[in-house]
């Protein structure tokens, strides 16, 4: 068994903390700022966290420019800040016993409504359109299907809340 068998048997198949490690490359990799910096030729591993510092000092890069990276920062950072909510998520509701189904759902909506928030906060830069960021934001942590409340999850605090009440009803 392998963690492809979830698309193939995803109400069967708990793959939720292998999942997880694709939340992790979310946080660490696709929204790092890392890339932004490759492509103006910065490549500081020493002090890595200051380089939008320097390159503003520099003023060789347009102010526009510095906005997008400080925005794509902040991206990153938030999604360094829900890691151990949806971890904590995914371990509790394990241990309480939910389904599968519902741990895996969990795992993979956080990963894509994640992806969907740092390309929203790397490209919506003001106005009411920034809004549509936090309510991706708040869908990744705490919403789920109104219409299948025991079926389909979009995340975080809901299965605490469920993995609780399973803890609880044993």
């Amino acid at each position: 068994m392998s963690v492809l068998e979830v698309f193939t048997n995803p109400t069967t198949y708990n793959a939720s903390y292998q999942l997880l490690v694709l939340v992790w490359a979310q946080a660490h990799l696709l929204s790092s700022p890392r890339p932004a910096f490759l492509r103006l030729g910065i490549r500081d591993n020493a002090n890595p966290r200051c380089t939008i510092d320097v390159i503003e000092r520099e003023g060789k890069v347009p102010p526009a420019k510095i906005a997008r990276i400080k925005r794509i920062i902040a991206a990153h950072q938030n999604s360094l800040d829900g890691l151990p909510l949806i971890t904590a998520a995914i371990l509790a509701g394990n241990q309480a016993g939910l389904s599968p189904a519902w741990l895996n759902g969990a795992a993979v909506s956080y990963f894509l409504l994640r992806l969907v928030f740092v390309r929203l906060y790397k490209n919506i830069a003001s106005g009411p359109t920034s809004y549509a960021r936090s309510v991706v934001w708040w869908l990744s942590n705490c919403m789920s299907n109104p219409r299948r409340p025991h079926s389909h999850p979009v995340v975080g605090i809901v299965t605490l809340f469920k993995a609780g009440n399973a803890i609880n009803a044993k």
